[in-house]
């Protein structure tokens, strides 16, 4: 600037050849161009401007070099509204000054928001007079810049912290003084902001006291190490009263550009409901294995695919067989050759259609040989519906089999031997009808009732020669094929007469003829039929319905009787099974359900019951409309 100085030719200027100015404005030309700040001197009425080189950056590009030499007015024409006043006050011999003052000036190009910490003091003439303004000035737009992004990115850091989805808070000082909390975070502590804020939060949360958590804020205040805690119990202040609660935590300490620690921040999620979660179902896993060691035979589980997969100790103890051995469905080389193809036939069933697996076969025991077991087996969904495994047990059954082939075995030998005299005693009972005089009407009526009672002690003979023969694998089938719609016609027809009690409502239709054994098929209708009227005495109607939908035909049975019990209804399928509230009121052997079940199961079928209690009962069943072959 020195020499841009001497190189004007001042006499074109308003202050004139240099040989004429004032010895105090030469000497401060000489003391500003020596001085490394930045300085400037304005003189006279038009304020020319001469300056230094820490004065040049202030100027930026578009005002230097033009503005040396000229006025003020000129070169700060963009603000001197706003500095001419101080200008003609320095003139008058005020000095003034003013840190971080914002300027918006025109030097680059574009008009921007500077910052200078400056003074304006005046320059006399050997007279007193005063003969121009000396400007002193540091730029501070910088500074002003960092001081306001700090400004702003604190600001953020507080809303951030304010909106945060999780618990967050500053503690400030040693005595962790609570400075920022946000609402999840009161939320967690119980308070109001007014019950914490400014306070230590021992003094805002005295309910937090004792518990452990001075110890860990002073040791991170202390030492600078971060602090991790999950599913830490903390009792808090909640709807009046005292709960405990679990929360993961983080503490952090919050260090100063220097490196001190000024403070803790914390972050906190309360995990109560997981925790509660977690312990529940270690509670039911608990629940479950006492279950497990209570329930007489063994628990296995299977995957989604009917596989066994993984450790199966009871299955290994009880059959014998390796871990290799029964993985996937190696478990079925367990099973009894006659059995295992049936089993798991049903069982891929049961798989393919979810539905509970109920099943008798007979398993070989590990030193024992073979042995009869039953089944069942519950299949468990997943949330999105998706089948994650199955839960089952084998129980033992060998001992009641054993009794049962007894009792079959005598009810068999029974039944023949009575069928001889039954069958001679219906045939006098008949003799004796045609040869009573017709006018007699009692001796007719007894004829007939002794009748009536053969013939139904004919049929209950026959069920359990067909009880004999199921165990025996022996019931015959006659397949033929048939009008399946006359068949439920004629069978609704006969129980209609026999049963004026009731009006037998039918509905729907079958479009194609069936194969199967008529005869064995309408004996399940007549037995469905029979138990419908007789469980719903006070009833008027039965109401019986078929439909086919492609190669399928579902039959129901609905009443509006007495109904089961839910615990009952897995069992009425059960040989000699009778419902115990049913029982001492309604006749029967209980028999004619597992006669009906075996049919249908024969048919390639399936016969379920739905049923509440004082709401009636509906019994369905399912038949494919072709059965070449009965297996």
């Amino acid at each position: 600037m020195g020499e841009l100085i001497r190189a004007k030719d001042w006499s074109k200027t308003a202050l004139g050849d240099p040989a004429d100015w004032p010895q105090s404005l030469c000497t401060m030309v000489a003391v500003m161009l020596n001085n490394p700040f930045g300085m400037y001197i304005a003189w006279g009425k038009e304020y020319t401007q001469i300056y230094n080189d820490g004065y040049r950056p202030i100027l930026g590009a578009t005002k230097h070099p033009h503005a040396l030499a000229t006025s003020t007015r000129e070169t700060f024409s963009e603000i001197w509204h706003i500095i001419e006043s101080m200008f003609d006050g320095v003139m008058k011999g005020k000095a003034v000054g003013f840190p971080d003052f914002m300027l918006p000036l025109n030097r680059n190009g574009f008009v921007e928001e500077c910052y200078f910490d400056f003074s304006y003091s005046p320059i006399k003439k050997h007279d007193g007079e005063v003969g121009g303004v000396l400007v002193t000035v540091i730029e501070t737009t910088e500074k002003k810049g960092a001081e306001t992004a700090l400004k702003e990115s604190n600001e953020r850091y507080i809303n951030n912290i304010l909106q945060a989805p999780m618990a967050m808070c500053i503690f400030r000082g040693k005595n962790h003084v609570v400075e920022i909390a946000n609402e999840e975070m009161l939320h967690l502590w119980g308070k109001q902001a007014e019950q914490v804020m400014n306070r230590s939060i021992f003094e805002g949360l005295p309910e937090a006291k004792n518990q452990g958590f001075e110890e860990l804020l002073d040791k991170v205040y202390t030492s600078g190490e971060k602090l991790v805690a999950n599913e830490r119990p903390v009792t808090l202040p909640r709807n009046g009263k005292a709960e405990t609660i679990y929360v993961n935590f983080v503490y952090d300490a919050l260090k100063e550009t220097d490196g001190n620690i000024s403070g803790i921040i914390a972050i906190a999620v309360d995990v109560t409901q997981q925790v509660q979660a977690r312990k529940d179902i270690e509670e039911s896993e608990q629940r479950f294995q006492a279950a497990i060691e209570a329930v007489e035979g063994i628990l296995w589980t299977n995957n989604g695919r009917g596989e066994m997969e993984g450790e199966q100790p009871g299955w290994a103890s009880l059959t014998g067989q390796t871990y290799e051995e029964y993985q996937g469905y190696g478990w079925a080389n367990a099973i009894h050759p006659d059995d295992a193809q049936k089993t798991l036939d049903s069982w891929n069933k049961a798989v393919r259609e979810r539905k509970t697996f109920i099943f008798e076969h007979r398993l070989k025991v590990k030193n024992e040989g073979y042995r009869y077991f039953s089944i069942r087996a519950i299949p468990l969904v997943n949330p999105d519906g998706s089948l994650r495994e199955w839960v089952g047990v084998h129980s033992d059954i060998q001992d009641q089999k054993t009794r049962e082939e007894k009792k079959d075995e005598f009810i068999s030998i029974a039944s023949h031997e009575m069928k001889t005299p039954l069958t001679t005693a219906k045939a006098y009972l008949q003799m004796l009808e045609l040869s009573l005089d017709h006018n007699n009407g009692v001796a007719n009526l007894y004829a007939k009732k002794a009748c009536q009672s053969v013939n139904r002690l004919n049929e209950l003979i026959g069920e359990l020669l067909d009880v004999s023969k199921i165990r025996l694998g022996k019931l015959d089938y006659n397949i033929t094929t048939f009008n399946f719609n006359n068949m439920i016609d004629s069978t609704v027809d006969n129980i209609q007469l026999t049963s004026p009690s009731h009006t037998i409502i039918k509905s729907g239709n079958v479009y194609d003829e069936v194969t199967g054994d008529k005869d064995r098929l309408q004996q399940v209708v007549i037995n469905l039929l029979n138990n419908a009227i007789k469980y719903s005495p006070n009833a008027k109607s039965v109401f019986v319905t078929i439909k086919q939908e492609e190669n399928m035909i579902e039959v129901s049975v609905k009443d509006s009787g007495i109904g089961i019990a839910r615990h009952s209804l897995n069992k009425i399928f059960d040989k000699y099974h009778r419902v115990e509230e049913h029982a001492v009121h309604f006749q029967g052997l209980g028999i004619g359900l597992f006669i009906s079940y075996e049919i249908i199961q024969r048919h390639h079928g399936t016969l379920w019951a739905e049923s509440e209690v004082g709401k009636g009962s509906t019994f369905y069943f399912t038949l494919p409309i072709n059965n070449n072959l009965l297996n």
